[in-house]
């Protein structure tokens, strides 16, 4: 069991259910494009910057 404080409340929750309520905000906050996967948007990112290193 893991207990935090939350706006003044004590709050009380299995380390599952604190991995679920994680996963369920990081999917609401999402903002990238649903139909590219995290995985290809990094592997972009990570190949513009080698491209910049390589152009200096």
């Amino acid at each position: 069991m893991l207990l935090s404080v939350e706006d003044g409340r004590v709050v009380m929750e299995s380390r599952a259910q604190l991995v679920s309520r994680m996963r369920r905000e990081i999917a609401e906050s999402w903002q990238g494009d649903p139909t590219e996967s995290v995985t290809d948007e990094l592997l972009a990112e990570r190949r513009a910057e080698a491209a910049t290193e390589d152009a200096r």
